[in-house]
């Protein structure tokens, strides 16, 4: 059981370092785009504000869940004897475990002249920068949580004996 708390956040961290483009390879190819060609492709914006500069800000947001568990049913039982009526009874009860759940924001942000042209941007939550030892610590954290959660296995059925 060791072996996998070991090898699984590891794995983990690789996949999530690997996942896709880094967001400012992603951001920087927008520069110098009109920002319709990002309408186009993003869909419209949820908040458009001035710059201050004669232009705008377009600002995506999207919320984010990250699921590090399954929902848990749980069902208990109690067999109970009765020796005058030599009988046994069964009590069960079950119980739902709520998932846990790592819940946030992706705020995506363009500046654009009055000409409609991109000419920066900034990110925030949920980022992955090249090189960016902050998500191998993000994903081995969430490897981590997940490998203790996988190492929890108990049966789908506990019984008690009372005689």
């Amino acid at each position: 059981m060791k072996s996998k708390l070991v090898v699984f956040p590891l794995i983990t961290a690789f996949i999530l370092n690997g996942c896709g483009p880094p967001t400012a390879e992603i951001m920087n190819s927008w520069n110098g785009s009109h920002v319709s060609e990002l309408i186009r492709s993003w869909g419209p914006p949820h908040e458009i504000t001035t710059d201050g500069l004669n232009g705008h800000v377009y600002i995506w947001i999207k919320d984010i869940n990250i699921p590090l568990s399954e929902p848990e049913e749980k069902t208990k039982g109690t067999i109970t004897y009765n020796p005058y009526l030599d009988q046994y009874s069964i009590e069960t009860k079950t119980t739902y475990k709520e998932p846990v759940v790592i819940e946030g924001q992706k705020l995506r942000m363009f500046w654009v002249n009055e000409d409609g042209i991109i000419y920066t941007w900034k990110a925030k939550g949920f980022i992955v920068e090249e090189g960016d030892t902050q998500v191998v610590v993000v994903g081995l954290a969430i490897a981590v949580v997940l490998a203790i959660i996988a190492s929890r296995n108990q049966p789908d059925y506990d019984w008690y004996f009372d005689e």
